[in-house]
């Protein structure tokens, strides 16, 4: 059973990883939620993506 989650799609480019990732764990943290990132290179769509989260 996948868990409640929202999968959102988005393309950027990052130039610096660390603080990315840091600014997503900050705004998880004000929000009590968990963000998760996939590279959608290494992706087969949202069904892979649903059962990497199951």
């Amino acid at each position: 059973m996948i868990p409640d989650c929202i999968i959102l799609t988005a393309a950027c480019h990052i130039d610096n990883t660390a603080a990315f990732l840091e600014k997503l764990r900050d705004i998880g943290e004000r929000n009590g939620t968990e963000i998760i990132c996939f590279d959608a290179d290494r992706m087969a769509g949202h069904g892979h993506v649903r059962a990497a989260l199951m």
